[in-house]
């Protein structure tokens, strides 16, 4: 590694930036680094006055062989190409913004908010799913842009804004027609960062969200968009979350009060005009649902040795099932409605066999068969470290 660039005057005036809840102060020591931030990162600027004192004090400062990204004095990555030093800069503010956002559960999702509407849809994804560049579709198309990136879900269940530039990779820029000239930082630059009036778009307000969708992109495959359980939605969000659930259940209550109220569903889309007609249909009819709850583990005094949950476990149940959750392992599992029922007998207090028998008597079903099924769950529970002992 080179020896450390010195720190010296910005040749422009330092920006006061907010990301999430938290404000940074960052400038460059290079006049074109240092216009590039203030245009492409202008839709987080804030008043320094009205703000108050920075979280943070960031730096990129440019050296005759590298650059150096430092953070409060302390030099976060150096390296000889910019755009990967930009890179790690975004990514820096990706985790500060959830981290800021204490209040919030924050989710690896995009928010977008289709016109004319007072609410949002959410597309989780990890990346490589498509969602940068629904989203550079829909705000080019007038929707409003909440993030491309994090979706911060408050206590009122509204998704907040963290009005980042769009991210958009060089396999995205075809489809979305735009001139990324005035926006390259150097030539080996592989992904783009536009603010949503590049595209003709707008930041969106703090809003509802009116569904939750799961979108992947399959090259040349029909775009079709199916609607989904609440459990798996809830499952499949908490997986996108990037907070971790806390130990009373509250995060994983919020994510189901969203769903529970939103319409859920997963999108497979290789054109990007018709995913967002199917997504801006989606917030307009949802059908109602009971109101999630969350359950405490069964116990039984005293225990007879019967399979019973892990004390430790965090289970809420939706409309349609329980969705499981063990904090000290991490492990989330969505059950349907019987074996969410099922969930609530395993108190301790009655044997497998004796459990068996209740079962087939109560539905009807052989002994023999309800005994297989209940195997299958209990060995489903217990890969998941949700049963005790």
């Amino acid at each position: 590694m080179t020896e450390s660039i010195p720190s010296g005057p910005s040749l422009s005036s330092a920006a006061m930036l907010r990301v999430g809840d938290a404000h940074i102060v960052v400038s460059a020591t290079e006049a074109s680094l240092a216009s590039w931030l203030g245009s492409t990162f202008g839709d987080l600027a804030v008043d320094a006055t009205a703000a108050g004192g920075p979280d943070h004090v960031v730096e990129l400062r440019v050296g005759a062989s590298a650059v150096e990204f430092v953070v409060d004095g302390h030099i976060i990555y150096q390296g000889s190409n910019r755009a990967n030093v930009v890179d790690h800069f975004v990514s820096w503010c990706n985790r500060t913004a959830i981290e800021s956002r204490v209040d919030s559960v924050n989710v690896h999702a995009a928010g977008l908010r289709p016109p004319a509407t007072d609410w949002c849809v959410v597309v989780p994804g990890a990346p490589g799913a498509g969602k940068s560049s629904v989203s550079g579709a829909a705000v080019s198309a007038g929707w409003g842009y909440l993030s491309d990136e994090v979706v911060s879900i408050d206590h009122a269940r509204q998704a907040l804004p963290y009005p980042k530039p769009l991210t958009i990779k060089r396999g995205g820029l075809p489809l979305l027609a735009v001139n990324v000239e005035g926006h390259t930082i150097a030539e080996s630059q592989t992904r783009w960062y536009l603010r949503p009036a590049d595209l003709g778009g707008q930041i969106a307000p703090p809003c509802r969200v009116g569904a939750v969708v799961f979108s992947t992109y399959v090259a040349d495959a029909a775009t079709v968009l199916e609607p989904m359980s609440t459990a798996d939605a809830v499952l499949e969000l908490a997986t996108n979350c990037q907070d971790e659930l806390d130990d009373a259940g509250a995060a994983l209550l919020r994510l189901a009060q969203v769903c529970s109220s939103a319409f859920c569903g997963r999108m497979t889309q290789s054109n990007l005009t018709t995913a967002l007609e199917l997504l801006a249909a989606t917030g307009i009819d949802v059908p109602a649902v009971p109101a999630p709850a969350l359950l405490t583990a069964p116990s039984a005094t005293p225990d007879r040795g019967g399979p019973r949950v892990a004390a430790d476990a965090v289970a809420v149940a939706v409309g349609d099932g329980v969705v499981v959750h063990h904090p000290p392992s991490r492990q989330l599992l969505a059950l349907d409605p019987l074996a969410g029922a099922i969930w609530q007998l395993l108190d301790g207090s009655t044997a497998r066999d004796a459990l068996a028998a209740e079962l087939s008597e109560a539905f009807d079903h052989p002994v023999e068969a309800v005994a297989e099924d209940l195997d299958r769950l209990l060995a489903e529970l217990d890969r998941h470290e949700l049963l005790a002992g």
